[in-house]
């Protein structure tokens, strides 16, 4: 873990992943909803970044609807006034020292798991992990990087935290795809920023993300397709999103050229037709198609 935290590890999450520990001895192995991050604990973020760490009577008296990352239900937050006061009066004081704290503390609640095996405990990571420990060793694209996972991580890991910190995260995930224009995006950290930015472009609509892709697109080598052996795994996650951006610009006879080509490719290359990415480009043929057909018969 100490290969891609910051420098030095921060305690509090130390305590975070012990208390976390605690829920599942408490609940025992049978009880899914706790081997993952809940929304809890990623409320408890603000607290994380400055104000004492939470006690064990704060662990027990803690709001007892919580839910998993990746679980659809709604977020229910019960909190005091004293409590809502205390993080207002923080979030006025969320400057760019605590973002990135906060983008580490973010990335660390989204990408642990933890197990209870018969009498033993075992903390694991997400593959992504590693690939990400390695981003962080290129000084000029680590602000860039982290930056645009704690948009993502904070929206897929509390939809509350994103409501109230929006309007500070996308500032700085412009200034991502400003950092991106005029580079050769050849290199693995780049595609590992594509990778994010695919991931952020089903809840980012924004007409300013749409023109920076485009501009990004006419400073692209003309080889880089889909296709090419260099840039594949790149082109296909970087024309995926453009397709999307397409989407959201309101241009759905460019974005659904732009998912036949993806389908294309995807057939070209023997994708099973029940492959998640196939699928998904399938589903949005079919939203893009069937705006196409609404706007024609006005």
């Amino acid at each position: 873990m100490s290969m891609w935290a910051s420098s030095p590890f921060p305690v509090c999450m130390f305590k975070v992943v012990w208390h976390w520990a605690l829920e599942i001895i408490r609940k025992g192995p049978t009880d899914t909803d706790v081997r993952y991050p809940t929304s809890w604990h990623a409320h408890r973020l603000i607290d994380l970044m400055g104000l004492p760490a939470p006690t064990s009577s704060d662990i027990t008296a803690g709001p007892r609807r919580e839910r998993a990352c990746n679980n659809n239900e709604e977020v229910q937050i019960q909190s005091s006034n004293s409590e809502s006061a205390k993080y207002q009066e923080v979030a006025e004081e969320f400057d760019s020292t605590r973002l990135m704290g906060a983008v580490d503390l973010l990335c660390a609640l989204a990408l642990l798991k933890l197990e209870k095996r018969k009498d033993d405990l075992y903390l694991t990571t997400h593959s992504l992990v590693h690939e990400w420990a390695r981003v962080r060793q290129v000084p000029w694209l680590k602000k860039f990087y982290w930056v645009s996972a704690a948009c993502f991580f904070t929206f897929s890991a509390e939809t509350v935290l994103w409501d109230q910190y929006s309007s500070v995260l996308q500032p700085h995930l412009l200034s991502l795809t400003n950092g991106l224009s005029g580079m050769i995006l050849v290199q693995e950290p780049q595609l590992m920023i594509a990778k994010i930015l695919y991931a952020l472009a089903n809840l980012l609509s924004d007409e300013k993300l749409y023109m920076h892709l485009r501009m990004l697109l006419t400073q692209l080598p003309s080889d880089f397709t889909m296709s090419s052996p260099v840039y594949n795994p790149l082109a296909t996650h970087f024309y995926t999103l453009l397709a999307f951006s397409h989407w959201y610009a309101g241009d759905n006879i460019r974005a659904e050229a732009q998912f036949l080509d993806i389908r294309k490719f995807y057939q070209s290359q023997g994708m099973a037709t029940t492959h998640g990415d196939f699928l998904d480009v399938e589903y949005h043929i079919g939203r893009t198609q069937d705006k196409c057909r609404e706007y024609a018969t006005r």
